[in-house]
This record gives structure tokens, sequence and C-alpha cells, in this order.
């Protein structure tokens, strides 16, 4: 039986409805689809910051879900807790739902070995496009070397082959020149303090916050999100305080690059009008971007923002030692610097006049 065929008007109706149907079904795909990322805070020495890690937790897990986000975070139990309890002083993991088993993790918080084992654990089991991973602990300058701190080649060492794409250090001293040429690579973006920090470290819940708010987080903006952690809970402080930004990579390397090769350049004038910073703690840190501006490098490519309060360092920290007597150049040099990036002999020329 022949069947009469639809007028024009109908057909023109079925076909639009269709590409609405269509329209309709593209935009209720999830915004964050793109994007997943893995969160893993690393909350170590709970023995002197035990009170400040526990509000850390609270910080990290004020809203356990998150869309397209993993949150997991490892913690000490505090020893004299243990102690009391007739219990070996143990190590945690957890996610914002509960207690996880890693065998063998290990005590000590202070071990590149627990430090790789959880980041490894963290990798292998949560899932994402992107990783930010967070250490929270005592740090020390590259010329140092002591029990219970972290410097920045213990970090490289530990993070070597299971790098994140931002890692955020809660930690004294890891943002100078020499700290950071040895976390080239690590990661994308670090967010390091030239200074030392307050007890209580970042305020995690900024940060946490920024992704709920934001479904896509580029790596450049969660860098951002963790640094305005600093800026929103130490606008009023009066401790001395600087923490910023790196692009690693090229960017880090040429802007390196170019203050070595600057400095062949300078006169004797020139290298003593150099702005130098005594810091009462560990020694001499000299402000970086002051001099980097004198001898105008361009480092705004590498150095990305800032957040600076009350402290005589601007941004990133280079280390003034022989002219003080706290090291001479071939202690400072054998250590780290000299001997696995290579620093210009204009630099120790310039640190020895």
């Amino acid at each position: 039986m022949n069947t009469k065929p639809k007028p024009p008007i109908f057909r023109g109706t079925q076909i639009r409805l269709s590409i609405l149907l269509l329209l309709l079904s593209v935009s209720l795909l999830p915004a964050f689809a793109s994007e997943s990322w893995t969160l893993a805070f690393y909350l170590a020495d709970g023995e002197h910051f035990y009170k400040e890690q526990q509000a850390n937790v609270k910080e990290i897990c004020a809203d356990p879900d998150l869309k397209n986000v993993n949150i997991v975070f490892l913690h000490d139990r505090q020893k004299t807790t243990a102690d009391k309890s007739n219990l070996k002083d143990m190590t945690y993991v957890s996610d914002c739902k509960g207690f996880i088993d890693i065998p063998d993790l290990g005590t000590e918080t202070y071990s590149t070995e627990t430090i790789k084992k959880f980041f490894s654990y963290v990798k292998a089991n949560y899932r994402s496009d992107r990783y930010f991973y967070s250490i929270t602990a005592h740090g020390m300058p590259p010329y140092m070397s002591r029990s219970g701190s972290l410097n920045a080649l213990h970090i490289q060492q530990a993070l070597k082959g299971i790098e994140p794409d931002v890692l955020g250090l809660d930690m004294c001293y890891l943002g100078s020149l020499e700290s950071l040429l040895v976390l080239n690579g690590t990661a994308d973006y670090i967010v390091s303090a030239s200074t030392t920090l307050p007890a209580a470290g970042n305020d995690f819940t900024v940060f946490i916050n920024y992704f709920q708010k934001h479904h896509k987080v580029s790596p450049k903006y969660a860098a951002r999100a963790y640094l305005k952690g600093y800026r929103v809970s130490y606008k009023d402080t009066t401790q001395p305080l600087t923490v910023f930004i790196t692009k690693t990579g090229e960017e880090l390397n040429r802007t390196a690059g170019l203050f070595y090769d600057s400095l062949r350049k300078l006169t004797v004038r020139m290298h003593n009008r150099l702005p130098e910073n005594p810091v009462t703690l560990f020694g001499i840190n000299g402000d970086l971007t002051a001099v980097l501006r004198q001898i105008n490098v361009n480092y705004q490519d590498t150095f990305i923002e800032y957040f600076s309060k009350g402290s005589s360092l601007e941004g990133t920290a280079v280390y003034f030692p022989a002219r003080y007597g706290i090291l001479n150049k071939t202690a400072y040099g054998y250590r780290l610097f000299l001997r696995q990036q290579g620093l210009s002999q204009a630099w120790l020329n310039h640190l020895t006049k």
C-alpha cells in the first residue's frame, strides 16, 4: 500500500527536533570530564606538628564529595599518644572516607623511601589526568644536612619516576635558586617558600575550595590556588614570609643561565651593590628577584607569582655564603650546587670577593 509523503512542514519540524535533542544531550555532558585530579598530602612529623596536622586533615576533608577529584593523605600518629597506649609509633594513610592499609610503609616520615612508597601508592591507586602533591614537613636549605628535615635532593630522589604536575612544598627554605634547580623536572610548577613558614602552614581549605568551585583546573591555576592559601592566611602576619610559584623546565634553566652570564659582565662596583639579606637561623640569603631586576634579566615567565609579607626577600632567594664565613666556596659547591648543577664560576667569584 502506497503512503503519501509527509508534507515538507512536518519533515522540517522533525529535523529541527533532532538537532535540538542533540544539542541538549551535548549540553548535559559534565564540564569537568576532561581534567580529573588527585590531590595527595604528605603531612610529616606528628611529634612536633600534631595539632597543626590534625587541623590540616579537617581542612582537606571539609568537602569530601568533590566531583572528579581524589583526595588522599599521610599523617603521623603523635608519639606521646602512642607511648601512653603502649603501641608503636605509626604512620597513617587515609582518604576522606577512612584509613587505608599500605603494608611496609614505614614509620619514619623524613625518609625518602617512605615518601616514595606513599606517592607511588597514590599514582597506582588513584588514577587521574593530573596530580598535585603537597609535602608539609621541616625543610632546610641545600647547603645543610640534618636529621628530621628534608632538603631539595631528598625530595627529588623520592619523587623520581612518579613526578606530579604540581608540587606544593609547605616547608621552610625550599625557595632558593639552588633548591629549585635540583628540583627542576620534578613537577611542572612548584610552590615553595624562601623564608621560614609558620607552624600552621598553608590553609588547605582555600586550596580545596578552588577545586569545589571550578570544574576544570589547569596546573598553573592549581598552583595559584595553593599560593592563595598562604595569601589568605597570612595577609596580616608579622612573621617574615615569602612564598612563590616557579615554572620549571626550560624557563628555569633559561633564567638561571642569564643570571650566570650577566654576572660575568658586572664591574666590581656593580658586584658590591647586589642586595644581600641576613637570615638569622640558617645563613645568608640574597634576594635573587632584586638581583635579576638589577642586571636586567626577565624572570616573570619563570617566577610567575609571589606572596611576600614583612620579609626583606621580595621573592626567590640565592645563597650568599662565603662572605660571612658560614661556608667557603669549596664546601658550598661540593655539597650540592656546583657538583650537580654546574654553578657559574662568576657567581662563586662574586661570593668570595
